[in-house]
């Protein structure tokens, strides 16, 4: 009975191009995109290697963040740590973005980035180091 069920289910889907749709969503991040499309997706999308489109928006938003994190690359901190600085990034901007859904990207990750960048230099300062990180342009 449950497979039956299932089936049947599953046959509606595609007779209403749901799956279909989900499927072929090849949408990615550029820096116009909102705060409440881009939780949308997070919400959405699952990691999985059956999921490139997923992959892909995570990708597309990386390439926006990229400006910051070759300024934080120079640092030659490890592939740990740039970790993350990565994950902190993501956790930030989403929080970012559901305290502001209506902002873009362009707005949100330059904000998120140059907090990054003043922390770190906090903690380079504090460390002795003399390294000190700019805003990248975005």
């Amino acid at each position: 009975m449950r497979i039956f069920k299932g089936l049947f289910l599953l046959t509606l889907q595609l007779a209403f191009g749901a799956t279909a749709a989900v499927a072929s969503d090849t949408t990615t991040f550029v820096p116009s995109t909102s705060c409440a499309t881009y939780l949308d997706y997070a919400n959405r999308d699952k990691a999985s290697v059956n999921a490139p489109e997923a992959r892909n928006r995570v990708i597309s938003a990386m390439k926006i963040m990229q400006p910051y994190m070759t300024e934080f690359a120079s640092l030659h901190l490890g592939q740990e740590v740039m970790g993350q600085i990565m994950r902190s990034f993501f956790l930030r901007m989403e929080l970012e973005c559901h305290n502001h859904p209506d902002q873009l990207l362009s707005q949100v990750i330059p904000k998120i980035g140059n907090g990054l960048v003043d922390n770190l230099n906090d903690v380079l300062a504090h460390s002795g180091v003399k390294t000190h990180l700019s805003y990248p342009s975005f």
